[in-house]
């Protein structure tokens, strides 16, 4: 079974398409290497990033701002999930936010 990522190579190695979906970070990964592709932002997923966190809850409740200073595992920095829930981490990290 192929990946979403071997279409995405398509897309951005080889130019072989007028018009396709793309992963955020894929696009943005691109543009820094200079592809000449242009975003057409319309978000194909309404589900929210944080859906996808996971910690052990044999050691503790947990919320962003326990995360300062301690290590965080993730897959890949380049998958887009990852991404938005790094940012969004981070910014209720630096704002000190506690959440249930």
């Amino acid at each position: 079974m192929k990946t979403p990522s071997t279409a995405f190579k398509r897309v951005v190695r080889n130019l072989e398409f007028v018009c396709a979906e793309l992963a955020i970070v894929t696009f943005l990964m691109a543009k820094a290497h200079g592809k000449p592709l242009v975003l057409l932002p319309a978000s194909c997923s309404r589900v929210f990033s944080t859906l996808n966190i996971v910690y052990n809850i044999e050691r503790g409740p947990l919320a962003p701002a326990d995360l300062a200073g301690r290590r965080v595992g993730t897959r890949s920095y380049t998958v887009t999930t990852s991404t938005w829930l790094r940012g969004i981490l981070a910014k209720r990290t630096r704002r000190g936010h506690r959440t249930a």
